[in-house]
């Protein structure tokens, strides 16, 4: 695990640098990522906050990312725990090689995951995707995601969100078969919060396909709050 003041980070697995590269195939498999904690009141005078990643998949040019059958987030609760003004997120992607490569992200389980700060900046998310690329997300299985962030915002900046897909590749995207249960917002705003069980913003070009998910339980104590199984795109 590595820890990172300038850049303000705390990521269990991740590749490369924020400056795009070009790769290989990449491949993260079976792997254990839990026990991660943020906290505002520890970090130096110099560091407002801190993000919190599971696996963080840097940015590349070229090649594609495989990442498949790794656990993040233990069988009790909070074993990932955001106590900073930024975001915890199980899986997070910021690659941008498109043209034919579509990266992969299937069969993980994230659960567990913790955003206790109650700010605009502290969402929690199981699995997000932003670049120019192309994906295929497949059969995981996202739970028990709690927040108190106090977004009121929409789309892929919500308060609570189970995956946040986003992308520009030519292949499109496809969100097939996945498991998103249990997500619960304690935060109290002036106004009610959105959360997205799965929100897809994906390319215009290519074919999109969302298919054969099940959401359920997404719950928010504050009255006027708007609940999203499943948000396709821009609509806001």
């Amino acid at each position: 695990m590595s820890s990172g003041a300038t850049t303000n980070f705390f990521i269990g697995i991740g590749t490369g640098s924020t400056t795009a590269a070009a790769y290989d195939t990449i491949r993260i498999q079976n792997n254990f990522i839990g026990g991660m904690e943020t906290n505002i009141s520890r970090l130096s005078s110099f560091i407002s906050g801190m993000s919190l990643r599971g696996i963080d998949l840097a940015a590349n040019t070229s090649g594609y990312y495989v990442i498949t059958n790794n656990t993040i987030g233990g069988t009790v609760a909070n074993s990932m725990m955001q106590k900073s003004n930024n975001l915890v997120v199980g899986i997070f992607s910021r690659t941008t090689s498109a043209g034919t490569y579509v990266h992969q992200i299937n069969n993980n389980i994230i659960r567990n995951l913790t955003s206790n700060y109650a700010n605009t900046a502290a969402t929690c998310i199981g699995i997000s995707t932003t670049g120019a690329h192309s994906a295929q997300i497949k059969n995981n299985n996202i739970s028990y995601l709690t927040g108190t962030s106090t977004a009121t915002t929409t789309g892929t900046t919500a308060s609570l969100i189970g995956m946040s897909l986003a992308g520009s590749g030519t292949n499109g995207i496809t969100v097939d078969n996945n498991i998103v249960h249990t997500l619960i917002s304690t935060a109290s705003p002036s106004a009610g919060i959105t959360m997205s069980g799965i929100m897809v913003s994906g390319p215009v070009t290519g074919t999109n396909v969302v298919t054969k998910n099940i959401v359920h339980s997404l719950m928010a104590s504050k009255s006027g709050s708007t609940i999203n199984g499943t948000r396709y795109r821009d609509w806001e």
